[in-house]
Protein backbone atom coordinates (compact mmCIF):
# COMPACT_ATOMS: atom_id res chain seq x y z
CA UNK A 1 0.00 0.00 0.00
CA UNK A 2 0.75 3.70 0.35
CA UNK A 3 2.58 4.69 3.21
CA UNK A 4 3.38 8.68 3.74
CA UNK A 5 5.41 9.85 6.62
CA UNK A 6 5.69 13.87 6.22
CA UNK A 7 7.38 14.85 9.27
CA UNK A 8 8.22 18.79 7.93
CA UNK A 9 7.74 21.79 10.49
CA UNK A 10 9.30 24.26 8.34
CA UNK A 11 6.09 25.61 6.63
CA UNK A 12 2.69 26.04 8.20
CA UNK A 13 1.19 25.70 5.12
CA UNK A 14 2.27 22.47 4.17
CA UNK A 15 0.28 19.67 3.38
CA UNK A 16 1.31 15.89 2.98
CA UNK A 17 -1.52 15.18 0.19
CA UNK A 18 -3.42 17.51 -2.27
CA UNK A 19 -5.79 15.91 -5.08
CA UNK A 20 -6.41 18.86 -7.55
CA UNK A 21 -8.91 17.46 -10.10
CA UNK A 22 -10.58 19.65 -12.44
CA UNK A 23 -12.65 16.45 -13.68
CA UNK A 24 -16.75 17.91 -13.49
CA UNK A 25 -18.45 14.46 -13.52
CA UNK A 26 -17.11 11.16 -11.19
CA UNK A 27 -15.28 10.41 -8.35
CA UNK A 28 -11.95 12.55 -7.81
CA UNK A 29 -11.26 9.93 -4.75
CA UNK A 30 -12.96 6.35 -3.30
CA UNK A 31 -12.06 3.82 -0.69
CA UNK A 32 -13.12 0.26 -1.11
CA UNK A 33 -13.15 -1.55 2.18
CA UNK A 34 -15.83 -4.52 1.20
CA UNK A 35 -13.60 -7.17 2.53
CA UNK A 36 -12.99 -5.21 5.78
CA UNK A 37 -15.14 -6.92 8.13
CA UNK A 38 -13.91 -5.72 11.78
CA UNK A 39 -11.41 -2.68 12.35
CA UNK A 40 -12.14 1.28 10.64
CA UNK A 41 -12.47 1.85 6.76
CA UNK A 42 -11.06 5.72 7.98
CA UNK A 43 -9.47 6.97 11.04
CA UNK A 44 -8.49 10.51 11.74
CA UNK A 45 -6.73 11.25 14.32
CA UNK A 46 -5.46 15.29 15.65
CA UNK A 47 -5.31 15.25 19.07
CA UNK A 48 -2.87 18.31 19.23
CA UNK A 49 -5.44 20.06 16.94
CA UNK A 50 -6.73 23.01 19.35
CA UNK A 51 -8.15 25.46 16.56
CA UNK A 52 -9.46 24.87 13.10
CA UNK A 53 -11.19 21.30 11.61
CA UNK A 54 -10.46 17.89 11.75
CA UNK A 55 -12.72 17.94 8.62
CA UNK A 56 -13.66 20.59 6.83
CA UNK A 57 -15.92 20.51 3.87
CA UNK A 58 -17.05 23.68 2.14
CA UNK A 59 -19.93 23.87 -0.51
CA UNK A 60 -20.55 27.39 -1.45
CA UNK A 61 -23.75 28.28 -3.81
CA UNK A 62 -23.47 25.01 -6.21
CA UNK A 63 -25.73 22.67 -4.60
CA UNK A 64 -29.02 22.66 -6.45
CA UNK A 65 -29.64 18.90 -5.53
CA UNK A 66 -27.83 15.91 -3.78
CA UNK A 67 -26.63 16.23 -0.40
CA UNK A 68 -23.36 17.47 1.36
CA UNK A 69 -23.03 14.26 2.77
CA UNK A 70 -24.88 11.01 2.26
CA UNK A 71 -24.95 8.01 4.54
CA UNK A 72 -26.92 4.83 3.14
CA UNK A 73 -26.85 2.39 5.90
CA UNK A 74 -29.06 -0.91 5.32
CA UNK A 75 -29.16 -3.75 7.77
CA UNK A 76 -30.77 -6.84 7.35
CA UNK A 77 -28.97 -8.38 10.06
CA UNK A 78 -31.88 -10.45 12.69
CA UNK A 79 -29.15 -12.38 15.07
CA UNK A 80 -30.40 -11.92 18.57
CA UNK A 81 -28.36 -8.62 20.54
CA UNK A 82 -27.86 -6.50 17.24
CA UNK A 83 -27.86 -3.20 17.96
CA UNK A 84 -26.02 -1.09 15.48
CA UNK A 85 -25.98 2.50 15.58
CA UNK A 86 -26.10 5.06 12.25
CA UNK A 87 -23.65 7.58 14.00
CA UNK A 88 -22.33 7.60 17.23
CA UNK A 89 -21.27 10.75 18.95
CA UNK A 90 -19.93 10.82 22.18
CA UNK A 91 -18.40 14.03 23.30
CA UNK A 92 -16.64 14.27 26.74
CA UNK A 93 -15.67 17.21 28.75
CA UNK A 94 -12.99 15.72 31.32
CA UNK A 95 -10.92 19.17 31.78
CA UNK A 96 -11.76 20.65 35.03
CA UNK A 97 -13.12 24.50 34.89
CA UNK A 98 -11.11 26.41 37.29
CA UNK A 99 -12.59 29.38 39.31
CA UNK A 100 -14.24 32.06 37.82
CA UNK A 101 -13.98 30.74 34.69
CA UNK A 102 -17.33 30.23 31.93
CA UNK A 103 -17.32 27.46 29.41
CA UNK A 104 -19.69 26.45 26.92
CA UNK A 105 -19.83 23.45 25.15
CA UNK A 106 -22.41 22.35 22.03
CA UNK A 107 -22.50 18.82 21.01
CA UNK A 108 -24.90 19.10 17.94
CA UNK A 109 -25.23 22.61 16.59
CA UNK A 110 -27.50 23.04 13.48
CA UNK A 111 -27.43 26.69 12.24
CA UNK A 112 -29.82 27.27 9.18
CA UNK A 113 -29.98 31.09 7.86
CA UNK A 114 -32.11 32.14 4.59
CA UNK A 115 -30.25 34.90 3.74
CA UNK A 116 -32.00 36.35 0.94
CA UNK A 117 -34.79 38.69 0.41
CA UNK A 118 -37.04 35.98 -1.16
CA UNK A 119 -39.74 37.07 -4.39
CA UNK A 120 -43.28 37.54 -2.62
CA UNK A 121 -44.86 35.02 -4.84
CA UNK A 122 -42.23 31.99 -3.52
CA UNK A 123 -42.67 29.36 -1.08
CA UNK A 124 -39.40 28.42 0.82
CA UNK A 125 -39.65 25.97 3.75
CA UNK A 126 -36.37 25.36 6.21
CA UNK A 127 -36.36 22.30 8.48
CA UNK A 128 -33.76 22.38 11.28
CA UNK A 129 -34.27 18.77 12.13
CA UNK A 130 -36.66 16.40 10.54
CA UNK A 131 -37.12 12.87 12.13
CA UNK A 132 -39.00 9.75 10.35
CA UNK A 133 -39.44 6.92 12.35
CA UNK A 134 -41.36 4.08 10.80
CA UNK A 135 -42.04 0.10 11.56
CA UNK A 136 -43.37 -1.78 8.99
CA UNK A 137 -44.58 -4.10 11.33
CA UNK A 138 -46.10 -3.86 14.29
CA UNK A 139 -46.35 -7.92 15.35
CA UNK A 140 -44.24 -8.07 18.78
CA UNK A 141 -43.24 -5.86 20.84
CA UNK A 142 -42.37 -2.45 18.49
CA UNK A 143 -41.21 0.94 20.06
CA UNK A 144 -40.78 4.12 18.16
CA UNK A 145 -38.80 6.37 19.76
CA UNK A 146 -38.35 10.09 17.59
CA UNK A 147 -36.27 11.82 20.38
CA UNK A 148 -35.11 10.14 23.32
CA UNK A 149 -33.77 13.51 26.00
CA UNK A 150 -31.90 12.51 29.04
CA UNK A 151 -30.88 15.71 31.11
CA UNK A 152 -29.66 14.84 34.48
CA UNK A 153 -26.94 15.92 37.83
CA UNK A 154 -26.67 19.64 36.87
CA UNK A 155 -28.10 22.44 39.14
CA UNK A 156 -29.99 23.65 36.03
CA UNK A 157 -31.43 20.79 33.62
CA UNK A 158 -33.46 21.36 30.81
CA UNK A 159 -35.13 19.00 28.53
CA UNK A 160 -35.82 20.72 25.95
CA UNK A 161 -36.17 24.76 25.61
CA UNK A 162 -38.07 26.22 22.79
CA UNK A 163 -37.67 29.90 22.08
CA UNK A 164 -39.95 31.07 18.64
CA UNK A 165 -39.77 34.39 17.51
CA UNK A 166 -42.67 34.81 14.77
CA UNK A 167 -42.13 38.82 13.81
CA UNK A 168 -43.75 38.06 10.12
CA UNK A 169 -46.34 40.89 9.45
CA UNK A 170 -49.13 37.95 8.28
CA UNK A 171 -48.74 35.88 11.13
CA UNK A 172 -51.52 35.19 13.65
CA UNK A 173 -49.43 35.83 16.33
Amino acid sequence: GLDIDFDTVANAAARALKIDSEQTTGVIAEINGDALTTGTALDFSADALTTGNVISIGVDDCLTSGKIIAIDHNDAATDPGVAPKGISYYFDKDGTIGDGVTSGYTALEVNMADAATNHANSTVTMIGVDVDIDSASNQGSNTNIGVDVKVTDATSNYGIVIQTDDDSATSAD
